[in-house]
């Protein structure tokens, strides 16, 4: 693939809105909360272990998500001579 067709491509992925995968994993984590409200008092914590795990996993791909992004975008920007957010203007020449 050249570099025009992954610049491209980059620029299409993103002006496409998509539900990402931890977004869904906190939406998920809603649903024992709800079955709570319903449910035996008995079941209550155990529901709410379950939605606090979720939730949790769901801020962790978040992080990974993230971090990874932010990997890539420091790659492709060190070829076009951005600099790098983590280092100051007088480092980046």
């Amino acid at each position: 693939m050249s570099t025009e067709e992954t610049r491209r491509d980059d620029s299409l992925g993103a002006e496409i809105p998509r539900l990402e995968p931890w977004l869904v994993v906190m939406l998920i984590a809603i649903a024992p909360m709800l079955a709570a409200l319903a449910l035996p008092r008995e079941l209550v914590p155990h529901l709410t272990t379950i939605a606090g795990m979720l939730f949790v996993v769901g801020a962790a791909m978040l992080f990974v998500q993230e971090r990874r992004r932010g990997a890539r975008r420091g790659v492709r920007d060190a070829g076009r001579g951005i600099p790098d957010a983590g280092r100051g203007m007088r480092d980046a020449g």
